[in-house]
């Protein structure tokens, strides 16, 4: 049965079985399309899941838009997040009402985030995350395929460009990687930069180290820059 209790909502499409179906709907300008997909929504509005079971806990959510399998599975009432790809941002909930403005485009892109908001994941499993330390950072950008993989807990503030940039970074905090593979050895670092293919800082808790160029790695020294090609520099 698609969306069984609408009362003075207007203007909602629901396409499917249990569609917008469980709840009285009061909420207007919703479209749902799959199976149980917005099954929960209540006051929401404008939003649009469509995929199989997306956006299922939302209730006064707005403005949200769910594309694919569980994407904004668990969001309850955030808003203006964005989630494109199979289980993009399935266990994102709000801290409180109304926070959001998640942008996750890709296969499990933004898995692990759970109250982070502002975030932009684009690629596959980019800033997917880690199941026992969830993301609550806010503002990280990771784009390319795996960057920002296992992000959590409070990571801020990072931005990550490439294939597998950034691919061990967890709570490091004020970091750029551009490049595919830079910012391997990161984990919890803070303030560094690393421009170019496979440039690295020295280890996993570097601090303010810039290394540009290519293949290019930097000492054990930091606040310290490094610019060249492979070990020279």
């Amino acid at each position: 049965q698609t969306a069984k209790n609408l009362t003075t909502a207007q203007t909602n499409t629901h396409v499917g079985s249990a569609a917008g179906g469980s709840g009285v709907i009061t909420g207007s300008g919703n479209t749902t399309l799959g199976y149980a997909a917005g099954y929960a929504l209540s006051s929401g509005t404008y939003n649009t899941f469509l995929g199989s079971t997306s956006g299922w806990s939302t209730t006064t959510g707005e403005n949200n838009i769910g594309i694919g399998y569980k994407t904004l599975y668990a969001n309850v009432d955030g808003d203006n997040n964005i989630a494109i790809g199979h289980e993009a941002l399935v266990d994102f909930e709000a801290n409180s009402d109304g926070e959001g403005e998640n942008i996750a485009i890709g296969y499990r892109a933004g898995f692990e985030v759970s109250t982070g908001i502002q975030n932009i994941f684009i690629g596959h499993e980019s800033g997917a995350g880690n199941a026992s330390a969830v993301t609550t950072g806010p503002l990280n950008v990771a784009v390319g395929r795996r960057a920002g993989y296992v992000l959590q807990g409070a990571a801020t503030l990072n931005a990550i460009i490439g294939a597998n940039a950034g691919l061990a970074l967890t709570e490091g905090t004020h970091n750029t990687f551009i490049g595919a593979s830079s910012g391997g050895n990161a984990t919890t670092g803070i303030e560094n930069t690393c421009l170019g293919y496979n440039c690295d800082i020295y280890d996993a808790t570097a601090t303010n180290q810039i290394v540009i160029g290519n293949n290019l790695t930097g000492t054990d020294l930091d606040n310290s820059v490094y610019i060249g090609n492979n070990t020279n520099h």
